[in-house]
């Protein structure tokens, strides 16, 4: 991924301008102090060259002496005034790039369409990691950087006039180790890109988010070591890569050195020469050489200071993209129509479909299903045939690859996403509680207006769940747990339908809602879910024919397409797919 542009970068931090101005007042400041150094040390050398015998000079050297220390004591505290304003002022712009980019990075994976998140480098553990460690890598871009260029270009600036106008000659034999220095600088440099390790650490990011997250499932099967072996196995590469370029860093700061001290002594050396020559005077050389000294200084501890920034640019780039990136599917556009009725017709009409992480596969074929308003369609099939597939193009988590799905006519391309959805209630296999109260769980099925109590508690009644959130200690103010681990499944899934239920949706889609639960709780949730479905279009996904044999429709569905469909008397009748599965599964039940 190409990186972005320090000006690009900078550009996004302009909201902070006054910031970023005080902090490169203060760089240069701090970038100023090299040749007021080299000019004080000058001075102070010529000061105690001074003959102590001679009553004069020792007077006058006991009053310079006196003036330097003075000096060296205001651009002392200069100095730290300048660091201050630099670090403070620096570090403001940049943590307020940092959350402001966090805020901004969090509603554009909000905004991503399903797809995006089914692509494997989009793990859990992955865009986490981006959240977190790539937004904050970015602020090493801007202020911090710019506070670099700042005491550095003062720095060299004025280092380079005070000393070629002070001894030219000696000035052009320490410059001529300059291209040196530079090229050190380069293979620090690449050093610092080459052990840029994020990309490469994400993969054991998703190792660890799948292990602990299933942790429980990892002891029960004793797969530990196996676990651990993929771990050790995904940080081989970001080790080998951090090994590789500690060699080139330590290469590159050993140069370095040794490059600064032959500066030194072919300085000090030719310096000698021309001091005994008369070429220059004992302040002239004192000057060249501690402003050189100084300017090296300052420069390098800004540069060791300084995030890096081969990394910063290229989590910027990552970051950037995110979040202008405009999906297919933008969940937070205001387009589209917004009918004021909804009568709940749902309509699939010669739908072909692909998953985009498998596009290789058709998941489904020419399929056609008419569910009319208030009507109950199941779908029936095996594992695989396209099911929940259908359910997630009626909610436009998908689109079609070929035909349209409508609702009341109206292609969902052509309606409003959040008013489309709206309409919509969906119970799922494995529902989610978020880590809060059973009454916000509740409330957060419809977040467009204030949900009151009587209004939950009637969505807890029409679940089947009121009684038992009535019988717990803090009521409906009992924390759910994370993903709703503090209660049982059944009790779950009759949160999840009140939570459905409590937008007072038109469609109802039911996705294998009591497929996972055991046989005394899915009576209770089928009956909470027959009471929900009255007055409803419902599109049922059922695993286990008994619960759907009531429908007004049962279409089977096989490869992808629509092979029979009827009533459940009708579909035995046939002696089909139907009756086949029909037969099965009441054979198991005996």
């Amino acid at each position: 991924m190409k990186p972005l542009s320090f000006f690009k970068i900078l550009g996004h931090n302009k909201s902070e301008w006054r910031y970023i101005l005080l902090g490169c007042f203060g760089s240069f400041a701090y970038g100023s102090m090299p040749f007021l150094y080299g000019l004080i040390m000058g001075r102070l050398f010529e000061t105690l060259s001074y003959d102590p015998d001679i009553e004069d000079e020792r007077e006058e050297m006991k009053d310079d002496a006196i003036k330097w220390a003075i000096a060296f004591m205001i651009i002392g505290v200069g100095t730290g005034l300048g660091i201050l304003f630099q670090w403070w002022m620096f570090a403001k712009s940049g943590e307020a790039l940092t959350r402001r980019l966090r805020r901004q990075t969090f509603l554009a994976l909000m905004r991503q369409e399903i797809s995006y998140f089914d692509n494997p480098k989009n793990s859990t553990g992955a865009l986490c990691q981006r959240l977190s460690s790539e937004v904050s890598a970015v602020q090493g871009a801007t202020g911090s950087q710019l506070g670099f260029i700042s005491s550095a270009l003062c720095s060299i600036t004025g280092g380079v006039l005070v000393s070629f106008l002070t001894s030219w000659k000696l000035s052009l034999l320490i410059t001529a180790f300059a291209p040196v220095l530079v090229v050190s600088g380069v293979m620090f440099t690449k050093a610092l890109g080459a052990s840029n390790r994020e990309n490469m650490e994400e993969d054991a990011a998703k190792v660890a988010e799948e292990t602990i997250a299933n942790i429980q499932t990892v002891a029960s099967l004793c797969r530990e070591e196996e676990f651990f072996e993929r771990y050790r196995t995904a940080m081989a590469v970001p080790y080998r890569k951090a090994k590789k370029s500690s060699h080139l860093m330590g290469l590159a700061t050993g140069l370095t050195y040794c490059i600064v001290n032959f500066a030194f002594a072919a300085t000090f050396r030719y310096g000698a020469k021309l001091l005994v020559d008369y070429d220059i005077t004992l302040k002239e050389m004192m000057t060249t050489i501690f402003t050189y000294l100084a300017t090296a200084v300052v420069v390098g501890q800004q540069s060791s200071f300084t995030p890096d920034y081969a990394k910063a640019k290229i989590a910027a780039q990552k970051v950037f993209t995110l979040i202008n990136y405009v999906p297919s599917i933008d969940n937070q556009s205001e387009d589209g129509m917004k009918p004021e009725k909804c009568k709940g017709e749902i309509k699939l009409n010669q739908v072909g479909f692909r998953y985009p992480t498998r596009r290789r596969i058709k998941v489904l074929r020419n399929l056609n299903i008419t569910v009319k308003p208030g009507q109950t369609i199941a779908l029936v099939g095996t594992s695989g045939c396209g099911k929940s597939t259908t359910v997630s193009l009626v909610e436009r988590f998908y689109d079609v690859i070929n035909g349209s799905v409508t609702m009341d006519a109206h292609n969902v391309k052509d309606l409003n996403i959040k008013w489309l959805r709206h309409q919509i209630g969906i119970v799922s296999q494995e529902p989610v509680l978020f880590d809060m109260t059973i009454r916000e769980n509740i409330a957060y099925g419809d977040t467009t207006r204030e949900v009151s109590d009587k209004e939950i508690e009637q969505a807890a009644r029409s679940a089947n769940i009121h009684q038992f959130i009535a019988s717990l200690p803090k009521g409906y103010d009992t924390m759910a747990g994370d993903k709703g681990t503090l209660i049982s499944g059944g009790q779950k899934q009759r949160v999840a339908i009140a939570r459905a239920l409590i937008r007072n949706p038109k469609v109802l889609l039911l996705d294998e809602a009591t497929s996972a639960l055991d046989t005394e709780s899915e009576k209770v949730v089928q009956q909470a879910l027959d009471n929900a479905s009255v007055g409803r279009t419902t599109l049922v996904i059922a695993h286990r024919l008994s619960t759907i044999q009531h429908a007004d429709c049962i279409v089977v569905i096989r490869r992808g397409r629509a092979v029979e469909r009827g009533t459940h008397e009708q579909l035995l009748a046939m002696k089909g797919i139907y009756y086949a599965l029909h037969k099965v599964q009441s054979m198991s039940q005996k």
